[in-house]
Formats: C-alpha cells, structure tokens, sequence
C-alpha cells in the first residue's frame, strides 16, 4: 500500500525532532521539506503542500514561544493538524436515520469500482442490523444487472432490477417505492457510470436524482487517477448535489494522495474507502483516526467499533465466566473465531497505537491466519470434557495420554498440541487476573471504576504473554500501558490519557497559559511546591475563570506559619505532604475557622522511605502512629493516602525501587494495625523519569512534570 510509504516517511520526519538535541528553525525547516517532499512524492496537489508548510511555519514561531512550552509536541500537533485540514473539507457527512427509508445513489465514473462498492456499502449496513437493499438502475453498461445480482445474491441483500426496461429513470423509481412499502431502511441505488464529457449520461444521471429524490449521493472516487479526480469531482458536484465520497482501489499501487487531497475542494467528505476486493473491505472513514493510522498513531476508536460489532456483550455467559476469573478451552476457540471475523490482521494492527498498517507482510498475515486455523483443528479433536474443564492445563498435565489422542486425531505433533496449552495457560492467568479487578466489567468510564494499581498489574501479566519483538514494536512496557489506557478510555487523546486519569500535573514555574492549556486538553488535577505560588496561581483571575473544575495538590514541605493562608486557597483538593502531628493538628484548627459546609479536606502522610536527612517525611517508625492520630483528633482532615519521593534518577535495572517498595510495604502495614481498607489509601510516588515504574509497583497517584510542560526553567529563568 502506496500510502503505508507516504505514513512512513512523514513518520520518519517527524521522529527526527526526538533526536535533535535543540529544536530550532535549521530543523524545523529540515522536518517540513522532508514531509512536503514526501507528500508531493503521493501524488497531493503542489499548491496544498505550500499551504501546509506556510500553516505550520505561521503556528511555530519560536521568537514568541513561551520558554516553558514543549517545542516537539507543539510541532508535531501543528503537523498532525495540517495533515487533518489537508483532507477535511469541514463538512458533516450525511447520517441515515432508523426506522425510514434513506435512499443513497451512487455516481462515478466508469470502472472506478462503483457497483461493487454498492454491495459492500449495504452489507456494511446489513451487519449492523438495518434493512438494506440494492436497486440497479445502470442500463448502459452490459453486465451491470448481473454483477449486481451475483454480489447481492451471495451478501444476502434483496436487490430491483430488470432485464427488459432500458430506461433507468422508471427502474429507480419502481425499485425505490417497492423497497419503501417493504420497509426497507437503507435504499442504495445504482447509476450508469460516466464521463464529465458525456453530456447525455449526465443528464441522464440528473433525472434519476430528480425522480427518486436520494437523501444522499455518493461520488464514487477512483485513486489510480490521482490528482484528475479534482476534476471530476467538481464536475460531478455542479451537476448532482454530491454529498459524500468514497475512495476506491487504495490498497493497490494508487498513490492516493491525489484522490485524497481533492475531496477538500468538492467539500464533500469521504465516508469510507475501499481497501480489497471482498465484499467487507470498506472502511469507515474518519479524518483525524485516518491521519492517526497513517503516522503509527493507531485508531483506538475503529478497533473499539470493530470489536464492538461481534457483539460480545450478548454472550452473557463468558462475561459472566471472566468476572469469575475462568477461562476453558472451549472460550479460546471461540475467541479465535471471533478474531477471524474482525477481518484481517494487517487492518487491526494499522489500529493498534505503535504499529503500522504493513506490520504483517502478506505473507506474515497468511501464516498467522493460517496458524490459528491450525489451533482450532487442534481443539476440534479435543472432547466436551477437555474443552469445559476450568483448568484444562492441568486435566492434559496429569494425563499426558490425551496430549497423545488430540496430536493423532488433529494429524499434528504432540509438541504443537502442548504450544496451545501453553498458549491458553496465558490467556487464562491473564482472564483470573482480570476476574480480580473490581470494576472492570461496570458501564461508563472504565478508569473510574477500576483500581489503577490492579489494571497496572493486568497490563503487566500481558506483557509478559506478549511475543518480546511485539512488545518492543510497542513501545516497551509504557507503550503496553499507553495503549491499554487508550482501549479504556474509548480512543481518548491528549494529556488526558497520558495521565490515565489518577496522575497530577506538577505546574512550578510554569505560567498560567500553559495550566490552562494542560486543562483544555483534559487534565483536572495540578501540583505546587510552594504556598505563595500556589496561592497567586489558584487565584489568577483566568485560571479562576476557564479551570472551573481545577484540583490543587500541594506537594511541598508544608510549613506552619503558612497553614492559614493554604487552607483559603480555591480549589484545594489535597494536602500530600502532613509529616507530623503539629501540622495536622494546624490544618485541623485551621481548616474548622473556614468550613462553613463541615467538608473536610484531604490529606497524605509525607513518609521518608530512604531516610534521608535532606528529605521531609514521617519516619518509617511513626507512620501508623500519625496516621492514628489524624483519624481520631483531626476532624476536619480526610485521610487520603501515604506519598513519598523516590531516589531521582533510579536505574531500574538494577531491581524495584526500594523508595516504592517500601511505600508500599508501608501501606499494608497501616492498613493491618489500623483496621483499614488497603483500597481506599492511596500511593502517591512516581514522577516523569519513573511514572511507568511506579505504577507498575502500585502507585494510585504520579506526580509528572516535564513529561508534560518539557523540561523546567529554574526560578531565576522562568
């Protein structure tokens, strides 16, 4: 695919900004002709190349960049938007209404693969449970009724047409009404295909559109003839009212930048496009997914819908299972049948954030696919009671002479029949864990509900499942995590789902626009480390005005002259740094004189885990004894949690943080002594050099900074 090449290049230029040491002008130039020349390479149109590099060289102006800003993100979003505007004309597409007749008619040109898209279209809608059908109104071509009752015969799809009558515009109308008295949902009718030089065949195709009256026209679009598809786009537009797009024959050797650069300048936008020959290869189309598919970004959203239409919530039973933590034989293979029904792999990987859409070579998807076809013969010579064992590993580990009669009756080794049982013994370890996590299974927002600590273990089981070369493709192990909070998060972007919903963002010496901008991207929760600065920044009157929701964490050593003046700041949410008993009793009293709604506020206790003289914190000794007291003297104080600063710039290589396994260690300890729910005390440790760690460790709270602002300008400077 032409432009899996066009994505690897922009890619490329893109990822030359992470390995210069400073971002300048002599780069950013150097990023922008290495992204135009492989965009004029695909075939997009000169004059929208120019437009992009002026676009993008107007929004990067680094004489009036603010010093704390993160030159690379703001580079690389300033592209990705470009890339977006390049092919979104900025009109909505047309969306069908259940429970009436919609009626779509298709036009294009000849052998732009119109009829054929026909079909796919109504199938697309017949899998979501609408009533669709086809209407073959194309007279002039030899064949069209035949190719049409071929396709929609083996689809399944009720489908108009005759033989005898030569005039389409009686065929349409006879079709359209007898499938409206039907009830038939989605209408697709079918016209002539044609050139902007053959008048007779336009008006033609304009006394179908009068007669049958479409909710919807659909321009056929062909991106083998690149950049001429402007052309005759604009010529089927002034003619027939065209509302949407579809873009044919992209998985060839088509360039398609041409067809796609054109669709802004029909203002008509692309709905979906054709990717095989099979009657489910068509695409929804959605611009910035698209974009995101094509830079190795993913598209959370498509594999959401993807998996969404197997309908795996109707099998209440295996829901039911998992919550339980089991896993049979019997679920794998239906798994199996449910990942052959997604379609093929190389479409879900393009979907996947970290992989590209040729990850599988065809071949590679051949074998792959041809692999679990193999897994499933396996477990087709296996018996009911074999494959409905709770643990089936441990029924074929004690009697190895059902490993012998499965190998015989599949034709294999005994060898591969033991692969799959160690294959399903990683799915099962994975679905016990995820049966453990209270929440998992709940409507709505999926990291509301579920324990950040125990989805942090989940993603570690997975990784270590994962084929070692996948995982590196990923990322790593952040790249495992970035991605699962995607999937929870329903395709979310942004800071929001870097911060996955329990970190805060620490904002010393940053201004107050770049605050709001975090904000506006999603994030809620914001740290200081000093009372004056949080003060000045918790009243400034835009904070006040656009962060309505804001939730200050002080995080810096508290002291009791500024108890006062902390308690009356707007929006405090938590105070994570009580180290002692004078301080909480300070807070206490002082928090009593200003509630007026007997709300209490929440604090953590500060534990020095590497009892550092420099460090503030609560010995390790005292901890319970602190916490104690908060719970029986401070009323008006909500005991949230226990935090620590860990040893900055630990190598992980050389084992766990002891900072957080002590913190840890710590938790459990108190919650032991003190009769409390280990669920509801949080871990705050972790900051931008080992947030990954932290987490997997079992930090509920990461403190990030520079992985969120770039790196951070001294006091002096700012």
């Amino acid at each position: 695919m032409v432009l899996a090449d066009l994505g690897r290049k922009i890619t490329s230029a893109l990822r030359s900004l992470s390995n210069a040491t400073v971002i300048n002008e002599e780069v950013l130039n150097s990023m922008l002709k290495e992204i135009c020349a492989a965009l004029l390479e695909a075939d997009v149109n000169i004059r929208l190349v120019k437009k992009l590099r002026e676009n993008v060289r107007t929004v990067i102006d680094f004489d009036d960049m603010a010093g704390g800003l993160n030159k690379r993100r703001m580079i690389q979003s300033a592209v990705f938007k470009e890339l977006v505007k390049l092919i979104d004309p900025g009109v909505k597409a047309y969306q069908p209404v259940k429970g009436r007749p919609n009626v779509i008619m298709f036009v294009g040109l000849q052998g732009s693969g119109k009829t054929t898209t026909c079909t796919k279209l109504a199938y697309h809608y017949l899998k979501k449970n609408w009533k669709a059908c086809l209407v073959c109104a194309d007279t002039f071509r030899a064949g069209a009724y035949d190719q049409i009752k071929q396709n929609a015969t083996k689809a399944r799809i009720p489908f108009y047409g005759s033989y005898t009558e030569v005039d389409p515009v009686a065929i349409a109308q006879e079709g359209v009404e007898m499938f409206k008295k039907e009830g038939y949902e989605i209408i697709i009718v079918d016209t002539s295909g044609r050139h902007k030089q053959e008048e007779s065949l336009f008006e033609e195709m304009l006394q179908v559109s009068n007669a049958i009256q479409p909710d919807n026209i659909i321009f056929v679009m062909d991106a083998t003839i690149g950049q001429a598809c402007e052309a005759q786009a604009k010529a089927f537009k002034e003619r027939v009212n065209v509302g949407s797009i579809i873009i044919t024959k992209l998985d060839g050797h088509a360039k398609g930048g041409g067809a796609l650069s054109a669709v802004a300048a029909t203002q008509s936008p692309v709905i979906f496009v054709g990717t095989g020959e099979h009657i489910d290869d068509l695409e929804p189309f959605k611009t910035k997914p698209f974009i995101s598919k094509l830079l190795g970004m993913g598209d959370i959203e498509g594999l959401i819908d993807k998996v969404n239409e197997l309908n795996l919530d109707d099998n209440e039973e295996l829901l039911e299972k998992i919550k339980h933590g089991q896993f049979t034989l019997r679920d794998m293979y239906e798994q199996f049948q449910n990942i052959m029904k997604m379609g093929p792999f190389s479409q879900l990987m393009g979907m996947i954030p970290g992989f590209s859409q040729d990850f599988m070579s065809k071949g590679t998807e051949q074998e792959s696919m041809a692999r679990l076809k193999r897994l499933m013969t396996i477990m087709d010579s296996m018996n009911d009671a074999e494959l409905d064992s709770r643990d089936g590993a441990k029924l074929f580990s004690k009697q190895p002479g059902r490993i012998v009669r499965v190998a015989q009756g599949a034709g294999i080794t005994e060898k591969e029949v033991k692969d799959l049982i160690t294959q399903y013994t990683k799915f099962a370890a994975v679905v016990k864990k995820m049966g453990g996590i209270k929440g998992l299974f709940k409507a709505g927002d999926m990291t509301k509900n579920v324990n950040p600590t125990q989805m942090a273990k989940l993603n570690h089981q997975m990784a270590k499942m994962m084929d070692p070369r996948v995982l590196q493709q990923m990322g790593g192990m952040p790249g495992l995590q970035n991605i699962m909070k995607q999937l929870q998060q329903g395709g979310a972007g942004g800071l929001g789902n870097l911060m996955g919903g329990f970190g805060v963002a620490v904002s010393k010496y940053k201004p107050p626009e770049l605050i709001i901008a975090a904000y506006e991207a999603g994030q809620r929760h914001f740290g200081e480390n000093y009372v004056n600065e949080l003060m000045e920044k918790a009243n400034n009157p835009s904070i006040l005005e656009k962060c309505k929701e804001i939730q200050w964490h002080f995080i810096g050593h508290l002291q009791r002259n500024k108890v006062n003046k902390i308690v009356n700041i707007p929006n405090l949410y938590v105070i994570e740094t009580v180290d002692n008993e004078k301080i909480a009793t300070a807070l206490d009293n002082a928090v009593a004189k200003v509630n007026e709604n007997d709300s209490k506020l929440k604090v953590m206790v500060q534990v020095n885990t590497s009892d550092e003289e420099a460090k503030s914190g609560c010995e390790v000794a005292e901890i319970s004894k602190l916490v104690k007291y908060i719970l029986e003297n401070c009323k008006h104080l909500e005991f949230m949690g226990l935090m620590t600063i860990g040893i900055y710039g630990y190598d992980i290589s050389k084992g766990p943080n002891p900072d957080f396994l002590c913190l840890k260690k710590c938790r459990e300890d108190v919650c032991k002594e003190l009769g409390l729910d280990i669920k509801k005390v949080e871990l705050s440790m972790g900051m931008s050099t080992d947030y990954e760690h932290a987490v997997i460790l079992g930090s509920t709270n990461i403190r990030v900074g520079t992985a969120i602002f770039g790196d951070r300008p001294t006091k002096d400077t700012q």
